[in-house]
């Protein structure tokens, strides 16, 4: 079987949940796949160099996204005779004769209030469409959560046996509570040697916001003791949420990191007295189990996927409540044998979620789309 996958969002040090499902999955299927040959299709800012025998990669420029997706993408597909073709996201090609499986993560900007209106708003009309057709076409679904696939259920009546639902997994390799020793990547970033962080986008569904507001409500000697750390690609949002820092005098005690190479991420994780989530709405919330297995203690919401992923091992919130949000944070970062109990049922939490298991279930449901 010739299975081809875009993997675009593999690129040169940018540490994107999609991208790191990719680089767990061909990581497996180059060691123990050896029936399969793979295509993954890349534009011009692609960067994966872990080939193993069975794996290429063929490089499109990609100056128009719509153009590439649905006619240079399917004519490559066409030319390279694939089988399957797996996106690892919402927009799969439609124009292909090649049987389509597709991954769903979220309905986020269906489901939550902040995308109804605004600038946002257009982009939820595109999702809508986009969602709507790549559900149509695709022959497999792959739903990352239980939460997700009760979501596309209740949207559009689809047929339970088309979605098989695959949990995100974490490379163990880097994700691991195993001291790397690297204080310098704090002191590039001004850290202090505690903190409590976040990582993830800075997109409103992210409520970093409310995170904000709950650390300025946290007592003098906390917020003197410990920092916040944001670490995530600086967007849009940015402005705003730097003006709540200035305006609520906590200037020089929050850092915003920007982007945050992979070999980075881990470290961070490591050296944080605490990690906090605070989203509104995740498909799955892969941040929360790379916190867990890298050893440290996790506060997230109680909403959408977060409690199906995070079990017991974490305490979660009302991420709407930041008066909430910010007594657990001084309850748990006070209370040493609170937190080590969460950092031991996190690491057990974690090992639940391997890339193994992940990788064995994707291949089932491309063999299962060939055999369709």
């Amino acid at each position: 079987m010739n299975i081809g996958i875009d993997i675009r969002e593999c690129e040169k040090g940018k540490a994107t949940g999609i991208g790191r499902v990719l680089r767990n999955f061909l990581s497996y299927v180059g060691e123990h796949d050896t029936d399969n040959q793979y295509v993954l299709f890349g534009n011009q800012k692609t960067e994966y160099t872990d080939l193993s025998h069975n794996q290429r990669v063929r490089i499109m420029p990609e100056k128009v996204t719509l153009l590439w997706d649905h006619i240079i993408l399917p004519q490559a597909i066409q030319e390279e005779k694939i089988d399957v073709f797996w996106s690892p996201y919402v927009k799969g090609p439609f124009f292909t004769k090649a049987k389509l499986v597709t991954t769903i993560h979220d309905l986020i900007p269906l489901i939550v209030s902040e995308y109804r209106t605004g600038k946002e708003f257009v982009g939820r009309i595109y999702f809508n469409i986009i969602l709507t057709l790549s559900l149509k076409r695709a022959t497999k679904i792959i739903a990352v959560s239980q939460c997700t696939k009760n979501d596309l259920i209740k949207r559009d009546a689809l047929r339970e046996e088309k979605i098989g639902v695959i949990t995100e997994s974490f490379d163990e390799r880097m994700y691991n509570p195993l001291d790397s020793g690297r204080d310098d990547i704090l002191s590039r970033y001004g850290i202090n040697e505690k903190f409590v962080f976040y990582c993830g986008n800075l997109n409103p569904h992210k409520n970093v916001g409310s995170l904000i507001t709950a650390y300025q409500k946290l007592s003098p000697d906390i917020r003197k003791e410990y920092q916040l750390v944001i670490g995530g690609r600086k967007s849009a949002c940015y402005k705003d949420l730097l003006r709540m820092v200035t305006q609520g005098d906590s200037e020089g005690k929050v850092i915003f990191t920007d982007h945050l190479p992979d070999k980075e991420l881990p470290v961070l994780y490591r050296k944080a007295s605490l990690f906090v989530f605070p989203s509104l709405y995740e498909g799955f919330g892969l941040p929360v189990l790379e916190a867990m297995a890298c050893g440290t203690p996790v506060i997230t919401s109680r909403v959408s996927s977060l409690p199906e992923v995070a079990g017991d091992a974490a305490i979660l919130v009302n991420p709407r409540d930041s008066n909430e949000l910010a007594q657990v944070i001084e309850t748990v970062l006070c209370d040493k044998g609170l937190c080590n109990d969460l950092i031991q049922k996190g690491l057990a939490r974690a090992k639940i979620f391997s890339r193994e298991k992940m990788s064995r279930e994707i291949l089932d449901i491309l063999k299962g789309a060939y055999r369709s």
